[in-house]
């Protein structure tokens, strides 16, 4: 195999690696724990009115100050929709948090949320 081609190939390789390491809390001690997951339906005012549901929970870092990375599931009958967040909280720091998800229409069924964190 000649030097160009190792060089070709090792670039895609180190771009992934990148982009993977990128979404990741690398040496954050931060160790997050979640509340009570609560979903209700909502109505907002942003650019006039608009259903949806709005998802909240307080979030605590057991930890040391870090890094957490937030994901927010809205399953329903239409769909899944997400949000991602990524947030520094002070050691023993909590945030009441919510998430609105406009994207469901007023008719839909089995609505269920999920939230996972990391570190």
């Amino acid at each position: 195999m000649s030097t160009s081609r190792r060089i070709a190939w090792s670039v895609p390789v180190v771009l992934v690696y990148l982009a993977l390491a990128a979404g990741s809390e690398p040496g954050s001690q931060a160790n997050c724990r979640l509340g009570a997951i609560s979903v209700k339906a909502d109505v907002s005012f942003r650019d006039g009115p608009d259903a949806g549901y709005l998802v909240t929970f307080p979030i605590t870092n057991a930890g040391q100050d870090g890094l957490i990375s937030l994901t927010v599931h809205l399953s329903t009958s239409e769909g899944t929709f997400t949000r991602e967040q990524q947030l520094t909280l002070a050691a023993g720091a909590s945030r009441d948090l919510s998430y609105a998800f406009h994207e469901p229409t007023i008719n839909v069924t089995n609505v269920e949320a999920r939230v996972s964190c990391r570190p």
